[in-house]
C-alpha cells in the first residue's frame, strides 16, 4: 500500500513539500490564519520573485503563496511585506482559471487582514 496517498501519477502535488493552503480546507470565512513568517521565493513558471506566508490555524500549519491579486491586498493593508508576519488573514472561495486545468477551479482570495 502507498504510504503517501496524496502520491499520484496524474499531479504532481502529493511530491511537493509542505501543507499548502487550499480552498477545501477553508471552513468559514471567519476563520483565521495568523501569518507566523514570510519569504522570498523564486516562482517557477515566471522565476520572478514572490512572497511565501507561513500561517497556522488550529495548530496546524500551512504554506501559502501569494498570487498579483493576493499581493495587492496585502500590500494596500500593512506597510511593507515583513509586516504581514503576526497578522490574522481571513480567505473568502473564488473562482479562479487554471491555466493547467483551462477551466475555473475553487481558489482562496485574501478577504481581511487584521
Amino acid at each position: 500500500m502507498n504510504e503517501n496517498t496524496n502520491a499520484s501519477l496524474e499531479s504532481w502535488d502529493g511530491f511537493l513539500s509542505g501543507n499548502w493552503l487550499k480552498a477545501d480546507k477553508l471552513t468559514s470565512e471567519s476563520q483565521a490564519f495568523v501569518c507566523i513568517s514570510a519569504e522570498i521565493i523564486t516562482d517557477k513558471i515566471s522565476q520572478k520573485p514572490k512572497i511565501q506566508l507561513n500561517l497556522e490555524s488550529n495548530s496546524i500549519r500551512y504554506k501559502f503563496d501569494l498570487n498579483v491579486a493576493n499581493t495587492k491586498i496585502v500590500k494596500s493593508a500593512v506597510s511593507n511585506p515583513k509586516s504581514i508576519v503576526g497578522k490574522k488573514i481571513y480567505f473568502k472561495k473564488v473562482l479562479a482559471r487554471n491555466p493547467k486545468l483551462d477551466k475555473e477551479v475553487d481558489s482562496l482570495r485574501i478577504n481581511k487582514i487584521e
